[in-house]
């Protein structure tokens, strides 16, 4: 029996969906990787652009690109993985076990200001046992933390692999893109412009943030006494760039050490500075770099980067600024070409007959 039109239809539609949902469940472990990737590519455009003037091979020249952008990523990450390895095994030997709590319960007894704060704690609950079930979870995480790591220097050279191909075809994809875009020529340049300029953006505004982070970070360590404050204010910022590390993975361990150690002020004040200050600063200062840069509302910066993030995990924080521009982009298509189809309605209307003498 042949088949009915409409119900052809109707089935290459589900069939087409279908098909997109499974390329979207087999693409999605590698959306982070790809959406680094294209970062590095449009950031680094100039430099591929600038090797390929002088190597006319394009694979030579994509290869060129990728080693220096990898030595420019890899070297301080090796740096920073020695350093951090160095601070958190240090950290975890400070650590105590849950059974050894009493010695941070102890500790915070004896000093002035903080006994009455754990006498109250302790008459409303076994607040030894509450501490020591805090750092055994906390003990426990440490190896979830190192999984993340591997998992993020896998996505690092995933990245750099697609990197070779963005670089290599470029000019090949754009012109595919232009290609299968409903759009028009110049709407399609507009809107990879819009794009180019999100993501430069975008880049620009999380290195700031970082700088900031690895200042206000050192700056409190240099306050509370820590050994080479700017060595590890470097290694803030550094971490700061990577979406699954942080910088708490510096100020964290020191405020732990400082407690433990007896100086549970300073470790408190580091604690608190590190979680409300630097923590939470680039919420407030990187809307208001990248709004400022795009011209959009801070608001809408903010809403697309910790949606992005908690929609789409690390890639969300290339990722959700730029749906949210291509959205408004799109918008601001339909409301032209509603403009035009509404002008040329007019401009055919007939004159409207004079009335009869």
């Amino acid at each position: 029996m042949a088949w009915d039109g409409r119900a052809a239809v109707w089935l290459l539609i589900a069939a087409t969906g279908l098909a997109f949902y499974a390329c979207f469940r087999i693409v999605a472990p590698f959306i982070p990787a790809l959406a680094w990737a294209l970062a590095l590519a449009i950031v680094t455009a100039p430099l591929h652009q600038h090797i390929l003037a002088r190597v006319e091979r394009p694979n030579f020249a994509a290869g060129i690109g990728v080693i220096i952008v990898a030595c420019a990523i890899v070297a301080p990450a090796i740096f920073l993985a020695q350093e951090v390895t160095a601070r958190v095994s240090e950290g975890v030997q400070t650590i105590p076990t849950p059974q050894d709590a009493d010695r941070w319960s102890r500790a915070i007894s004896r000093t002035p200001a903080l006994a009455p704060l754990m006498r109250w704690l302790e008459g409303r609950g076994d607040i030894r046992a509450q501490i020591g079930g805090v750092i055994g979870m906390i003990v426990g995480n440490v190896s979830s933390i190192l999984s993340l790591s591997l998992w993020a220097v896998a996505q690092l050279f995933i990245a750099l692999f697609f990197l070779f191909f963005f670089f290599r075809d470029r000019e090949v994809a754009l012109a595919k893109l232009r290609s299968m875009m409903p759009l028009s020529p110049g709407e399609t340049s507009r809107l990879f412009g819009r794009i180019q300029s999100t993501i430069h953006a975008t880049i620009y505004g999380t290195v700031v943030v970082a700088i900031v982070q690895g200042f206000l970070t050192g700056a409190a360590l240099w306050v509370v006494g820590v050994p080479a404050p700017v060595l590890w204010g470097f290694v803030t910022a550094l971490l700061a760039l990577i979406p699954v590390a942080g910088s708490g993975l510096v100020w964290g361990p020191f405020a732990a050490v400082l407690i433990f150690q007896g100086r549970v002020l300073e470790g408190l004040g580091l604690a608190l500075w590190g979680g409300c200050i630097v923590a939470l600063i680039d919420n407030v200062l990187y809307p208001v770099l990248v709004g400022r840069e795009l011209g959009l509302h801070t608001a809408v910066i903010f809403i697309s980067l910790l949606g992005g993030v908690s929609v789409l995990g690390a890639s969300g924080l290339i990722l959700g600024p730029v749906i949210v521009a291509v959205t408004l982009f799109l918008f601001e298509v339909w409301r032209a070409r509603g403009d035009e189809a509404l002008a040329e309605v007019v401009q055919q209307e007939p004159a409207a007959e004079k009335p009869a003498a």
